[in-house]
C-alpha cells in the first residue's frame, strides 16, 4: 500500500514537471525550454527518496501509535516543507543531494522500524 502511495506521488510529481515545461516552453513562443537535467535528475531522486521516507515514518507511526498520530505527523511535515521551499526555494538546487541522502537515511531508520513492529523479536 505504501509504494502505491509513493507511485501515485512521483506520477503526480511527474505530470507537474510535464505541465510546468509546456507552460515555460508555451509562454517563450513554443520553443521548448528544458530544465538542466542534472538538477531534474537529483530533484527527482529527492523527490522519490523523500517519499519513500515520509511514506515509511507514517506507516511506523500508524503501527506505533494511531491513525490520528500518523496524520498529524503527515501535517506538520508537509507544512515544514511547505514553508521550507517558501522561504529558501532558491537553495533547493544546491542542498538537494544531501539532502536525498538524508532522506535515504530516513528511509532505512523507517523500514528497520517497521520491519521491528511488524515482527517482533
Amino acid at each position: 500500500m505504501a509504494g502505491r502511495a509513493v507511485l501515485y506521488g512521483e506520477g503526480l510529481a511527474a505530470i507537474f514537471i510535464i505541465a510546468g515545461i509546456a507552460t515555460v516552453s508555451l509562454r517563450h513562443g513554443g520553443r521548448l525550454m528544458l530544465p538542466e537535467l542534472d538538477v531534474l535528475a537529483e530533484t527527482a531522486l529527492l523527490g522519490l527518496a523523500g517519499s519513500v521516507a515520509v511514506a515509511g515514518l507514517a506507516g511506523w507511526v500508524t503501527l506505533r501509535f494511531s491513525a490520528a498520530a500518523a496524520r498529524m505527523m503527515m501535517r506538520i511535515i508537509f507544512l515544514t516543507l511547505l514553508a521550507t521551499f517558501f522561504f529558501s526555494a532558491r537553495r533547493l538546487p544546491d542542498v538537494a543531494f544531501a539532502a536525498t541522502a538524508y532522506c535515504v537515511a530516513i528511509a532505512a531508520v523507517a523500514v528497520l522500524l517497521l520491519r521491528r513492529e511488524v515482527v517482533p523479536r
